[in-house]
């Protein structure tokens, strides 16, 4: 009885060429393992060769050139203008996004005429601009009523209001500066203002140029034209005081063009221009030395209609 119980306990015999030692079930497991490494190791390597062939990125860093050269983008030209932004923004130094204004003491919105499908351009703008390292200073431009920009940078309570709400919409949209485009001192406002509203526009320059600076940020201006130090009817537009700012912003951006308005023209002679810039720096040694280290821009001037507006982007 007892040999009978070991005989049945005896498991019968491994067939003819299974290794002992239980691993007949393992002979299974390793082909499937291997193969699944190798699958996954096939996929690995295509979707590198992917990545690397199509999807990566080969575009150059910003690496600007020594002549400093500034655009403004503006926001009904984008739709022509966007898909030249990757051949030409290794040209530029800076991009002013031109598609913001101030509507009031705390308001900074999108420009008035800027439609639904303006903002989709707009998105894709900035995300490939930001994608290449491009700086953006965006530009802001004055679309109050005549007289209440004056009346707000005059009062120093809402000049301080108006300034922290541009520091904020810095911050919100982490540009790298502000570009402002106030032109309704110049177009807008009776001449007769002009002496109040002068000294108003410097405190606010340097006020706003402490804060934006502090955060790292840029302050650049955009102003008409002058042709003196003066302030007579010949001066051009003295409102701004160009001697008066220029330590305290980083750049200033002169509106050289629009010299034929009334009649068909030259847009831009370049003796005209050369008086400007003679103009600007005449009777302030100083001032020269200051602004040679801003590095004066040559910028991609576009009018302001739509009809005539220059592709800034593509025609550099």
């Amino acid at each position: 009885r007892r040999l009978g119980e070991i005989v049945e306990a005896t498991p019968p015999p491994a067939p003819a060429g299974t290794p002992s030692g239980g691993l007949q079930q393992g002979v299974g497991i390793e082909p499937k393992l291997i193969g699944a490494l190798a699958a996954v190791m096939l996929l690995l390597f295509t979707g590198f060769g992917v990545w690397w062939f199509t999807i990566r990125d080969t575009s150059p860093p910003w690496d600007p050139g020594a002549f400093n050269v500034h655009t403004w983008a503006p926001y009904w030209e984008l739709e022509d203008s966007l898909p030249y932004l990757d051949d030409n923004y290794n040209m530029f130094h800076q991009v002013s996004p031109f598609w913001y204004a101030a509507t009031g003491v705390t308001s900074i919105t999108f420009a008035s005429e800027v439609t639904d499908e303006d903002e989709e351009l707009i998105d894709d703008f900035l995300s490939t601009a930001r994608s290449r390292g491009v700086p953006l200073v965006a530009s802001i431009i004055d679309e109050t009523d005549s007289g209440v920009m004056a009346d707000i940078l005059g009062n120093p309570d809402s000049r301080a209001e108006h300034i922290d709400a541009i520091v904020a919409f810095a911050r919100q949209h982490d540009f790298d500066g502000i570009d402002l485009d106030y032109e309704q001192f110049a177009f807008a406002d009776p001449k007769a203002t002009w002496e109040t509203t002068r000294p108003a526009w410097v405190t606010f320059i340097e006020e706003l140029s402490t804060r934006l600076h502090a955060d790292g940020r840029q302050l650049v201006v955009s102003v008409p034209w002058v042709l003196d130090d003066e302030r007579t009817d010949d001066s051009g537009y003295w409102v701004y005081d160009i001697g008066a700012i220029v330590d305290h912003v980083d750049a200033i951006r002169i509106m050289a063009y629009d010299y034929s308005t009334d009649r068909a023209g030259p847009i831009d002679p370049l003796e005209w221009v050369e008086e400007i810039i003679a103009g600007t720096t005449e009777g302030r040694q100083m001032r020269v030395s200051t602004w040679n280290e801003l590095q004066p821009s040559i910028t991609a001037a576009s009018s302001r209609s739509r009809g005539t507006a220059s592709k800034a982007l593509r025609m550099m």
